[in-house]
C-alpha cells in the first residue's frame, strides 16, 4: 500500500514496481504510525475500515492486509500489507480505489497537523514502508502486537483481549459497515451451510430484562448454526443493576463470553454493560434504540428492491420511506439514524407534543448524519400520516401500546394514535408496489388493520425472518473483529 512518506510525499508506483519485480515470491510491506495521543487510534482504526472491507471484497487472494495495536504502547500502530507475489504486488486494484484515496489523504491531513508520525519511508527510499523481515506466520515472533483490523478473515483475530466495538444504535455503525453486514447476512440467507462453523465454540449471552419471543429465538438458533453456543439469562429475579453494578459484569462476562446481547429498559444500562466489557455488547433493544432491527429492516427492503448482496452499499439510496404512529418509540429513532446513513428520503407522522415528542437529541444526531455525507438522507417530520405516506416506497409502523397499558389510558392512547393508522385508505396515498412493514408483535386493529398487515403489499413474516439472518451476520463481524 502506498502511503506518505515523513515530508508528505507518497511512492512513485512505477519505479517502485520495477524494483519490486527483481525476486519473486511473498513479501511484507510495514509502516509505523506513532499518533499524538491514544484517542486518535479509535479515529484512526474507523477511517481504515472502508479500506479494509474493499480489499476484502475485490483481493482476498493476492493480499492480506493487517493492523497491529502494540501492547506496550497504545498510541502506536503498524500497518502490515503482505503480497502474494512480490512481482505483481503493485498491480492490485485497492491503489485506485476510493477508499484507498480517501485513506491516504486522511493519513497525509493528520500527518501535516502534527497528529501522526508516518514511519516508513525506508524502503529502497520509495516511501513505501519497510521490507518486513519477521516471520509472520510463527506467533512467537509477532507476540507483542495485536492484530485488530484485517482485510482477510482467515487471520482475523479474536482474543477477548482485543479491542470490540459495542453496538448500542444503529449510527454506532458506518454505512460501509452496514452494507457489509447486510451482504453478509444475504449470503448467509442463501447459503447458510457454508457458515455453519463461522462461529465455532463462541459463547453469545443474552440478558433480557424485557419480554421477548423473535429476539431470543433469532439469537438461539442463529448461534446454533455457527456452530456457537447462546446461554438466555433473564434479568426478572437477577441482582444485576442492584447488587452488582452494569460495569462490574460487563467485566465479568468479558472473562466467560465472547459478545453480549442485552435486552433492557434504558439506555443507561446498555453504556454500563459496555463501559469495562472487552468483548461486543449489542444493544437488542432498550428505550433510544434498536439496531438488531434495523439490519433486518434493511435486508427486507434491499430484498424486495432485487438488489444483489454486491449493491448493498447504496441500495436504498433516495428510498422514499414513511412512519406513522408513535414517533417518541426506540424503533422510530434507529429508523431516521439509519435512513440518514443509508441515504433514504425518511417521513414521519405521528400525535405531537407530550410523551410522543421526539427527543432532541435524535432530532439533533439526524441532522448532523444528514449533514455528514452529500448522498446522506434526510428525515421530514410531517403535520399527517397522508403527508408522511404519499409516494412512499415502504410504509411502517410499531405497536402503540406498551405491555401494561390499560383502561382510560389505553383508550386516550388509542384515540390519539388512531388518526395515523395504517388502513387501506391510507395506503392509496402511497405506491401500487408499496410493501408495508411492522417489526412485530402486531395488534390488528390498532397500529394497522387486518386487510393491510395480512394483505399482499404486506412483508411483515420476511422482514421478522431476517432478524435471524441480519444478526447471524453481525455476530460474526463483531465477534471475529472484522468490524473493530
Amino acid at each position: 500500500m502506498c502511503f506518505p512518506t515523513n515530508n508528505g510525499s507518497s511512492a512513485s508506483t512505477t519505479a517502485t514496481a520495477a524494483t519490486a519485480g527483481k525476486e519473486n515470491g511473498p513479501f511484507t510491506l510495514l509502516v509505523k504510525l506513532n499518533f499524538a495521543t491514544s484517542s486518535l487510534v479509535s479515529s484512526f482504526l474507523a477511517e481504515i475500515q472502508p479500506l479494509c472491507e474493499y480489499i476484502r471484497q475485490h483481493e482476498p487472494t493476492t493480499l492480506s492486509y493487517e493492523v497491529l495495536l502494540s501492547d506496550q504502547d497504545d498510541t502506536m500502530v503498524t500497518l502490515l500489507e503482505r503480497y502474494e507475489d512480490k512481482e505483481n504486488a503493485y498491480l492490485t486494484v485497492h491503489r485506485s480505489s476510493v477508499p484507498f484515496q480517501n485513506f491516504r489523504a486522511k493519513l497525509k491531513a493528520m500527518q501535516e497537523k502534527g497528529l501522526v508520525k508516518v514511519d516508513g519511508g525506508s524502503y529502497l527510499d520509495s516511501g513505501v514502508g519497510y521490507v518486513d523481515s519477521k516471520d509472520r506466520s510463527n506467533p512467537a515472533v509477532v507476540a507483542t502486537d495485536r492484530a485488530i483490523v484485517s482485510a482477510t478473515p482467515s487471520i482475523a483475530a479474536t482474543s477477548r483481549s482485543q479491542p470490540s466495538r459495542h453496538v448500542a444504535k444503529i449510527s454506532d455503525l458506518s454505512r460501509p459497515e452496514i452494507a457489509s453486514i447486510l451482504s453478509l447476512a444475504m449470503k448467509m440467507k442463501a447459503n447458510p451451510e457454508a457458515y455453519h462453523n463461522a462461529l465455532h465454540n463462541k459463547t453469545l449471552l443474552m440478558l433480557f430484562e424485557k419480554p421477548s419471543l423473535r429476539t431470543r429465538v433469532s439469537l438461539e438458533a442463529g448461534m446454533t448454526s455457527l456452530g456457537g453456543h447462546a446461554i438466555a439469562y433473564m434479568m426478572g429475579d437477577s441482582p444485576l443493576g442492584v447488587k452488582e453494578s452494569y460495569e462490574d459484569t460487563g467485566a465479568v462476562l468479558s472473562r466467560m463470553s465472547d459478545a453480549v446481547t442485552a435486552r433492557v429498559k434504558s439506555r443507561e444500562q446498555i453504556a454500563g454493560l459496555a463501559a469495562n466489557s472487552t468483548i461486543p455488547v449489542i444493544n437488542a433493544l432498550d428505550d433510544y434504540a434498536h439496531p438488531m432491527q434495523m439490519l433486518a429492516d434493511m435486508q427486507v427492503m434491499l430484498e424486495y428492491l432485487g438488489v444483489s448482496p454486491d449493491g448493498t452499499a447504496n441500495g436504498l439510496q433516495g428510498i422514499k420511506f414513511a412512519f406513522c404512529g408513535d414517533l417518541n418509540n426506540n424503533v422510530t429513532y434507529d429508523l431516521m439514524r439509519a435512513g440518514c446513513i443509508m441515504g433514504m428520503d425518511v417521513r414521519v407522522a405521528g400525535p405531537k407534543g407530550g410523551d410522543f415528542s421526539i427527543e432532541q437529541s435524535v432530532l439533533d444526531e439526524c441532522a448532523k448524519l444528514s449533514a455528514a455525507a452529500s448522498n446522506a438522507g434526510t428525515v421530514k417530520v410531517c403535520e399527517t400520516a397522508e403527508e408522511a405516506v404519499a409516494g412512499a416506497d415502504f410504509v411502517y409502523t410499531d405497536s402503540w401500546m406498551s405491555y401494561g397499558v390499560k383502561g382510560e389510558a389505553r383508550e386516550k392512547r388509542f384515540n390519539q394514535l388512531l388518526p395515523y393508522q395504517v388502513n387501506a385508505e391510507l395506503m392509496k396515498y402511497a405506491k401500487p408496489s408499496t410493501k408495508f412493514m411492522n417489526c412485530l408483535p402486531a395488534m390488528r386493529g390498532d397500529e394497522q388493520t387486518s386487510e393491510v398487515i395480512d394483505g399482499p403489499q404486506s412483508i411483515v413474516f420476511d422482514q421478522a425472518e431476517n432478524r435471524l439472518h441480519a444478526q447471524k451476520a453481525l455476530l460474526v463481524k463483531l465477534i471475529k473483529r472484522e468490524i473493530v
